[in-house]
């Protein structure tokens, strides 16, 4: 096996329905798993809020590898790549489609959506892969890290979908933009905090004072 993935436990969406339904009790079951499904995957795409790793041995005369979780979801970008087959660790942060420097000569970039790419291959190489990910839009579960996490963030998005529908019992289309707006902007919270490795709070910069 060429690329090996980290495992990640997975809960079905139709166990987070309690709260949702609690509030809004004429949602069918159906339409409460649609909206959380639609929530999760607004909140991976554009926050990158769902991080995963891999481990890739390449092969011989193979400079290409399709990054393919089995577990129901996209890859939604390479983030970062790192050569543990040395002595040298430092990586590539953020990946873009232009070759970017890897310590011993290589260079690595990404083709979207899910391909990985080095000029430097052969046996005994192996590369540490960061990448984001998001479920698919048929997905029945999603990852317990999203709901241990982002929780309170899903039902946002969810009740914005749902209170955004046409003559439905359920129907407010101002509660529908108060959960929009404070939705986008938790996404964009959470992506920051994701980023920081999950640090929050204001960061100063102490000054050195000069004697």
């Amino acid at each position: 096996m060429s690329i090996i993935y980290d495992f990640h436990p997975k809960i079905a969406l139709n166990e987070l329905l309690d709260d949702l339904i609690f509030d809004l009790p004429d949602l069918p079951d159906e339409a409460a798993v649609q909206f959380l499904r639609r929530a999760a995957i607004k909140m991976c795409r554009e926050g990158n809020l769902l991080r995963r790793k891999a481990l890739i041995y390449t092969q011989p005369c193979v400079s290409n590898y399709i990054l393919e979780p089995i577990d129901c979801v996209d890859v939604v970008a390479i983030m970062n790549t790192r050569n543990v087959s040395g002595s040298l660790g430092r990586g590539v942060v953020r990946l873009s489609q232009e070759p970017a420097d890897v310590p011993c000569g290589m260079y690595s970039w990404w083709t979207p959506p899910n391909e990985i790419n080095f000029t430097q291959v052969g046996c005994n190489y192996h590369y540490e892969v960061g990448f984001s990910i998001a479920p698919k839009f048929d997905a029945c579960e999603i990852d317990v890290d999203l709901t241990n996490r982002h929780y309170e963030l899903l039902l946002l998005g969810a009740k914005s979908y749902a209170h955004d529908l046409n003559d439905k019992p359920w129907t407010n289309l101002t509660k529908s933009r108060d959960y929009s707006t404070r939705f986008i902007e938790g996404i964009r919270s959470a992506a920051v905090e994701t980023m920081m490795g999950g640090q929050r709070g204001v960061f100063r910069y102490r000054k050195t004072r000069v004697l």
